[in-house]
């Protein structure tokens, strides 16, 4: 068997981190996102074929690739016109070869060795999990035997609990057949949840429940949450972390013992609950962690510098003495001097001018709202600050309101008060 991945599309609803950086390679606990499909998939899957576009993101992807070792083979379908999910999934039936079974994932989602694992051994069918809001995903439609009858967009009179789509599939290869009957959606595009529908007409279908653990990664906040959700159970974590390279650290953990394995916390550090660190790491005293944060390789922390919640920090990131609270930090991203960073994310080489500060609370309280696509978005959040692109360069004194974004390259100047999206 084989698993289809999804990766051809812009990713527009995560800019600007994806004006640069490809969806399938977007960090989760500093690990990138493709690295946990290998991992959930390993055993289960002889290979992956992963659907890219012709641009620079597909690029970037297929370089990935061949620069790693992965337990599992991955290939590569090219879908040079971006022509829907449909036509994704009809680009890689050549990497497919006689496969009569296989599986189809979204890109941009995580979701559990455990849903993967029921909707293979279901057969064919996909897994939708239970919503409080209905409204706002595709919602699984059944018979009173539990089969799978349709799809409905966003309906709104559907119950609270009712099974949102969560784009994990299992088809044979009479999927294909279907292809010349699937209609152009409005926007001009072959959608697989069209194929789906069709398919059912024809096949046993199987609806599967999720086990929970599935976490979209549609829009910048998702980063956040997914994080979160992960270090809820650290044991659960701890395996993959350490099988890329990662070293636990906790209040029992000799420090002096980590120097043979180039990672450096100077005595004087309070480590109050648990640092997953990786070699070159450097934690200068007197420094401060509470909660669950993952340091990459080559990171510099301290002195006088302040981590908590669940914070990622990439490689050879720098914290001097800033704090830092519940934050994705990319690679080389520096916060040297009296900076303030909660509830957001920056990308590559972004470097914070002292005293920059990025704020994450409205005055009422209520969830911080981000324009997306041209539309306000509610990320139902109390506590979110800003989505900073790749090389971006804070000027002193800075302040940047909550739920505004920076795309890559942008400049500020000393004391800028940024309360508007900033694109160039």
């Amino acid at each position: 068997m084989k698993a289809v991945i999804i990766a051809a599309g812009s990713g527009t609803r995560m800019y600007p981190l994806t004006v640069t950086t490809p969806k399938l390679l977007l960090p989760v606990l500093s690990v990138p996102l493709l690295s946990w499909f290998v991992h959930n998939l390993k055993g289960l899957v002889d290979e992956i074929v992963i659907v890219i576009n012709d641009k620079d993101s597909g690029n970037q992807i297929r370089t990935y690739v061949h620069s790693h070792e992965f337990t599992v083979p991955i290939k590569f379908a090219v879908q040079s016109e971006q022509k829907g999910t449909a036509h994704a999934m009809q680009i890689a039936q050549e990497a497919l070869a006689d496969d009569d079974s296989f599986l189809v994932m979204n890109g941009d989602d995580l979701y559990s060795r455990k849903d993967i694992e029921s909707v293979i051994a279901a057969g064919p069918g996909l897994v939708g999990t239970p919503v409080n809001d209905p409204e706002k995903w595709g919602i699984i439609t059944r018979d009173g035997a539990g089969k799978f009858t349709g799809l409905i967009e966003k309906p709104s009179d559907a119950e609270p609990g009712s099974l949102a789509n969560i784009g994990l599939y299992h088809f044979n290869s009479s999927i294909f057949d279907i292809y010349d009957s699937v209609p152009e959606s409005p926007r001009g595009e072959y959608e697989i949840t069209d194929s789906v529908s069709l398919f059912a007409k024809s096949n046993d279908f199987s609806v599967i429940e999720s086990n929970g653990d599935w976490y979209p990664i549609g829009y910048p906040w998702h980063l956040l949450e997914v994080n979160e959700k992960l270090v809820a159970n650290t044991s659960g974590i701890d395996t993959f972390l350490l099988e890329h390279g990662y070293t636990r650290v906790d209040q029992q953990t000799d420090l002096s013992t980590l120097e043979t394995q180039g990672i450096k916390i100077e005595n004087g550090t309070v480590i109050k609950d648990v640092i997953y660190v990786k070699k070159g790491t450097h934690v200068k005293a007197p420094s401060y962690f509470e909660g669950v944060s993952i340091l990459d390789e080559d990171v510099i922390v301290g002195p006088f510098a302040y981590i908590r919640g669940t914070s990622t920090l990439g490689r050879g990131a720098k914290v001097g003495a800033s704090e830092v609270k519940n934050a994705v930090i990319f690679s080389e991203t520096k916060l040297p001097h009296f900076n303030y960073f909660g509830d957001g994310i920056a990308g590559n080489d972004v470097n914070f001018g002292v005293g920059s500060v990025v704020t994450n609370l409205r005055h009422d309280n209520e969830p911080v709202k981000t324009l997306i696509k041209g539309q306000l978005v509610s990320t139902g959040r109390r506590k979110f600050s800003a989505v900073i692109g790749d090389g971006v360069r804070l000027g002193a004194g800075t302040v940047i309101y909550p739920g505004r974004k920076l795309w890559p390259g942008v400049f500020t100047l000393p004391n800028s008060v940024i309360s508007d999206d900033v694109t160039e």
